[in-house]
């Protein structure tokens, strides 16, 4: 499998890695060289197949085509009767920076890797037995939520002729935009990057990729969050509006919920305590 995009690790590692046993995270080393898709098919086939793009969930932080419960090889194998694509997008501040210097259209760079990725899928799929004009998007939490933004982004070339919002729609980060802003000024602070808003820009793209994710993993940067911004173009103010408007791909759509989606929130404070103090190099007490 492909290196993962860079991420923060060690979220949701008490819960999935105990109870579960790492099914739900990541099996790869993380990289910035991430930008990668994966399809699975069946070897033989007579005629050209349904596509299923899957955009895999993590709250835009975590998540990739390594997590082992996503790895549809054995549905595929069962079927023989469609084709999955699986695509990874930039994650945390390298998708969602929310840097004041970036012009709005260059903002939600997550959203636009998924859109490059899908039509690389209409572009080439052919060529693996898919159909091009039978593509059915489909994405779990994080994954659900960028498929029904991207429902209201494309809605005269959604390319896809289904979606499936799976656990996820456009009010699953609330407000955007305000929160990668205070994460970035945070980031800024914290590497010295000072001065106008390109200036700090320009020094944190010099700083180490693998430097910025362990401060935001540590004690410090723990609370930072980096979601996209309304920039009218991938994310917009007024869905109510738009949907009153009809302004969105004239597809049809699954909405569902998945059983205990929320247990995955929850850390336990005490355990959430503990690591901290341990990265901080602080005692644990008796």
């Amino acid at each position: 499998m492909p290196n993962a995009c860079m991420q923060t690790t060690t979220i949701g590692d008490d819960i999935y890695g105990t109870l579960t046993g790492g099914q739900y995270l990541i099996s790869t080393p993380v990289s910035e060289d991430c930008l990668t898709l994966s399809i699975w098919a069946p070897a033989k086939r007579r005629e050209r197949l349904p596509v299923v793009i899957f955009i895999h969930g993590g709250g835009l932080s975590a998540g990739g085509e390594s997590v082992q419960y996503q790895i549809p090889a054995n549905w595929v194998e069962r079927s023989q009767s469609h084709i999955v694509v699986s695509i990874q997008y930039r994650l945390g501040v390298f998708g969602f920076p929310g840097s004041h210097a970036l012009k709005d259209k260059s903002q939600n760079f997550g959203l636009l890797d998924q859109r490059l990725a899908i039509e690389w899928v209409r572009d080439n799929i052919a060529a693996f037995g898919g159909n091009p004009d039978q593509i059915t998007l489909w994405g779990q939490s994080a994954g659900a939520a960028s498929i029904d933004w991207y429902n209201f982004a494309y809605p005269n070339d959604p390319i896809a002729k289904g979606f499936i919002i799976d656990s996820g729609s456009v009010w699953l980060f609330g407000g955007q935009g305000n929160a990668s802003q205070s994460g970035f000024a945070t980031l800024a602070s914290h590497f010295n990057c000072t001065g106008s808003d390109a200036v700090q820009l320009a020094c944190l793209r010099n700083q180490p990729a693998t430097k910025i994710e362990a401060f935001i993993e540590g004690p410090s940067g723990s609370a930072l969050s980096f979601q996209p911004v309304q920039d009218n173009i991938t994310v917009f103010s007024d869905y109510t509006a738009l949907y009153q408007q009809g302004h969105f791909a004239d597809v049809p759509a699954i909405y569902g919920a998945n059983l205990n989606e929320p247990a995955s929130t929850f850390l336990c404070p005490e355990v959430q305590g503990l690591r901290h103090r341990l990265q901080a190099n602080k005692p644990r007490g008796m």
